[in-house]
């Protein structure tokens, strides 16, 4: 069977397609990273990019639907991007320079990865008299 990516322009309708060919997931001074190297289909691309997410825990309440009782913690992947974005010839290599920035940014002290910004209740407007 043929990569159904190779003919997703024929189907209409994508603005973006990607094919996720290599996945690691790390863990550095106790963070969790999980790194994809991706093959871009469209926009159509030979080089390989990367993107990152780090593994983080947060209260339910941000994430719990208007009206929903809260319970405990989820843990959800935060996007952790590069700058400037990882860009490579060969899905290998990409990942080796992931890997270094990754390791650049913990001995740098950049500090931790992002937490996920909390929902803030929103505020019922007040009726116009």
């Amino acid at each position: 069977m043929t990569n159904p990516l190779k003919h997703v322009r024929e189907l209409g309708g994508f603005s973006e397609a990607y094919h996720v060919v290599r996945t690691a997931v790390v863990v550095l001074n106790g963070h969790t990273y999980r790194i994809e190297i991706l093959k871009g289909y469209i926009p159509a691309t030979t080089t390989y990019t990367a993107r990152c997410a780090v593994l983080r825990q947060m209260p339910a309440l941000a994430l719990a639907p208007a009206g929903a009782p809260p319970h405990g913690h989820v843990t959800v992947w935060v996007e952790y991007p590069f700058a400037p974005p990882v860009a490579s010839d060969r899905s290998k290599e990409a990942l080796a320079d992931a890997l270094s920035r990754l390791t650049a940014q913990s001995a740098a002290g950049a500090g931790s990865p992002p937490r996920p910004r909390r929902r803030a209740a929103v505020a019922a407007s007040p009726k116009a008299r």
